[in-house]
């Protein structure tokens, strides 16, 4: 009778059910009334779980899975899950392909623009932006990652660049 609140993956995602009775809701990642485009974009201050509202019943498949199925969960489909009474296992594998890489680089630089007050067109919208973001993020990051290897610097980093909650995971014992 646990629940892992709704919200979407940044990679791809199967699923192996092997023990226990699992109720998995997945919906439509392209239904913006659910996850608008800021929700989707990538940020280390933007905790992963999204606020749930009953009537997105109705715009959901559910899936009731048991010991021996398996679920694929494409990249960023809004889903939930639930447990029945016993306990259950499953094993998630998930990957990103190159076309998951990149998207994760412009949805970062587009939460990253929009916590310094320049929200952002959804990837896609304007191609040759999308690639500037890219080249960007690449640079930055090739500076960067060399000082990340230490984790106080690392939280350092994130709270200069994302503020105060970009290290929430490790203020509430999440980590």
């Amino acid at each position: 009778n646990s629940t892992t609140p709704f919200h979407a993956d940044a990679e791809e995602n199967v699923l192996a059910h092997i023990k226990g009775d699992k109720e998995f809701y997945i919906y439509d990642n392209e239904d913006r009334s659910l996850l608008s485009e800021e929700d989707l974009e990538i940020s280390p201050s933007n905790y992963r779980n999204k606020p749930y509202d009953a009537s997105y019943e109705d715009k959901g498949t559910l899936f009731r899975l048991v010991p021996g199925d398996g679920l694929h969960v494409p990249y960023m489909m809004p889903h939930w899950v639930r447990t029945g009474d016993g306990y259950t296992i499953s094993m998630q594998m998930t990957w990103k392909t190159p076309e998951v890489l990149r998207m994760n680089k412009i949805r970062l630089m587009n939460g990253t623009l929009r916590r310094f007050g320049m929200p952002q067109k959804a990837p896609g919208v304007s191609p040759l932006w999308d690639k500037t973001k890219i080249f960007v993020h690449d640079a930055v990051r090739m500076v960067l990652d060399p000082l990340r290897k230490a984790e106080p610097v690392r939280r350092l980093l994130r709270r200069l660049i994302y503020g105060k909650n970009a290290n929430y995971y490790y203020d509430s014992g999440k980590a």
